[in-house]
């Protein structure tokens, strides 16, 4: 019974190592934003996963067998981590109220500035003819707006685009901006430890 418990232990062990390492060279390519980096660095991690788990796989009957399952085990967790952790996309609602400040502007298109009801201190500007002609015929003040936010690690916010502005999805736009007045709340919730 210990003998056949004893590989089992080897390898749970081996992919909590695994694991762990995936884990930490994650959240460092996205703290310390190293994406130019990604090929290299997890190209090393594989190399320290097998040298970490080398306790585990020597002690098996075919070490290179064991070697290469290290590096497909790494491949695996390692694509599972990204995939459910890193670019995750969700859609969100917010009340906004609107207001055009004329087309005098470099862009040639009027620009409309939408604050978020809830968080008055932020806001987003779109430059946008075809924007403004469906809000001012709409006649709603204020109206719901989507964001696509993307994510990584869950709560940490990267990036967000205005998806939907009452029913219109689509609309030519010379240029947009985001921005903030003073201290507030933001709509774009951030963990202290997010990079």
């Amino acid at each position: 019974m210990t003998r056949a418990s004893h590989p089992l232990r080897h390898a749970g062990t081996a992919l909590l190592r695994i694991t762990l390492l995936v884990l930490g060279l994650l959240i460092a390519l996205l703290y310390f934003r190293l994406g130019y980096f990604l090929i290299p660095i997890l190209t090393l991690g594989a190399a320290v996963a097998v040298l970490v788990t080398s306790p585990q796989w020597r002690a098996g009957r075919l070490p290179a067998v064991g070697a290469v399952l290290v590096i497909l085990t790494y491949a695996g967790i390692t694509w599972l981590a990204w995939s459910t952790l890193v670019d995750r996309e969700v859609t969100r609602t917010f009340s906004m109220r609107w207001e055009s400040r004329g087309s005098d502007n470099g862009h040639g298109e009027t620009e409309l500035v939408l604050a978020f009801v809830a968080f008055p201190t932020h806001h987003v500007g779109v430059y946008s003819d075809e924007l403004h002609q469906y809000l001012a015929r709409r006649g709603e003040n204020p109206v719901d707006a989507a964001f696509v936010v993307t994510r990584d690690l869950g709560w940490c916010t990267r990036g967000f685009r205005l998806a939907r502005v009452g029913d219109l999805r689509s609309w030519k736009s010379a240029w947009s901006y985001s921005g903030s007045r003073g201290d507030g709340p933001s709509p774009w919730r951030r963990p202290w430890w997010c990079p």
